[in-house]
């Protein structure tokens, strides 16, 4: 695989990246800030800070499963000739190198995990600036670790594009795909 056809978009994966965990990390200054104030005294309940934590658990499961059901989707369209509408219409052409179409993919699910675990992050920032819980703000901050935790980079792309690639092959789908190049550069 040439690496240089996927780095740029690997780039674009990083900034969006970084800039999905600093839009948590100013929102979690301003709850810092707003629960300093004198008027900032807790309630005396747990209720929304309960709420948050338990969609985070939900979310955090569902970012496991979700993200690499829509990419084996999509995967497994791109070989059948089918467009995806998930994809931007520039990976969606059946001439578009293979690198592009899978580094689209790729891009995609980065872009609907980080998602799942950015709403409840936010709601445990709100919840803590509510009701003072720590938990909640630890549980916001946690969320945007778990976002960090999946970091793109080029080796990391990389290698998930060729699993794609191994797995296609072993069901005999890659060597037969007639929609852009047949085999990996």
């Amino acid at each position: 695989m040439d690496k240089a056809k996927i780095s740029s978009t690997v780039r674009t994966m990083q900034l969006i990246t970084v800039g999905l965990v600093m839009g948590i990390a100013m929102f979690a200054t301003v709850t810092i800030v707003a629960r300093s104030q004198p008027d900032g005294e807790a309630p005396n309940s747990m209720m929304l800070t309960t709420i948050a934590l338990g969609f985070a658990v939900v979310m955090i499961l569902a970012r496991t499963v979700v993200p690499r059901m829509i990419a084996t989707t999509i995967v497994n369209g791109m070989v059948k000739g089918k467009s995806s509408p998930f994809l931007p219409a520039s990976a969606n052409r059946p001439d578009a190198p293979i690198e592009k179409r899978f580094v689209a993919a790729y891009q995609t699910t980065l872009i609907i995990g980080h998602a799942m675990v950015e709403a409840p992050a936010f709601l445990l920032l709100v919840s803590f600036m509510l009701e003072g819980q720590w938990v909640a703000f630890g549980g916001g901050a946690a969320m945007a670790l778990l976002m960090l935790a999946g970091f793109p980079t080029l080796s990391g792309v990389s290698a998930w594009i060729e699993q794609q690639q191994v797995r296609l092959r072993d069901e005999g789908s890659f060597d037969n795909w007639v929609g852009g190049e047949s085999q990996p550069g």
